[in-house]
């Protein structure tokens, strides 16, 4: 192992018992509007000690596409992601950062518009984290800070 290099390793502990649940649906709502709806939660636990706190315990998920009927060429749609709030100790952190961390729930809202110039030629626009929340998007021993604000494009030629 080079020097600064650390290993990371998982063991299992004794007692623990995961339970929990995810359910789905998907579908054409009209001929013009897709929708996706998901919804999972999960717990862990030993006795009366909860395990991978670090981990939301419940998330949720909406996305709409719609093909806007006067202009066939267009479509747009967003969603929204929500997850609950999550709890990480023991963190890597510098000498007088405190090394726990408590992240409240929080939603990520997104939008995007398409526009379809030929069959083979489309340009789409993407808004991400419209709201520019501030959260992190991973937290296991260290904190990540997630994706601000953003706006992209694509021009895209299908041959």
């Amino acid at each position: 192992m080079s020097p600064g290099q650390t290993e990371t390793f998982y063991s299992a502990a004794d007692g623990v018992v995961s339970e929990g649940f995810e359910v789905e649906l998907s579908g054409a709502m009209t001929d013009d509007l897709d929708m996706t709806v998901g919804y999972s939660h999960f717990t862990a636990k030993a006795d009366d000690d909860s395990f991978n706190i670090n981990q939301p315990r419940s998330l949720f998920n909406l996305f709409a596409s719609y093909n806007v009927p006067q202009k066939r060429e267009l479509t747009v749609g967003g969603g929204v992601s929500w997850q609950s709030s999550l709890f990480a100790g023991d963190l890597s952190t510098p000498a007088g950062i405190p090394s726990e961390f408590e992240q409240d729930s929080y939603a990520l809202v997104n939008l995007f518009g398409r526009y379809q110039f030929t069959p083979d030629l489309s340009l789409q626009v993407n808004v991400k984290n419209l709201f520019d929340e501030k959260y992190y998007s991973n937290v296991a021993g260290y904190g990540v800070y997630g994706e601000p604000a953003s706006i992209s494009s694509t021009l895209r030629y299908a041959f």
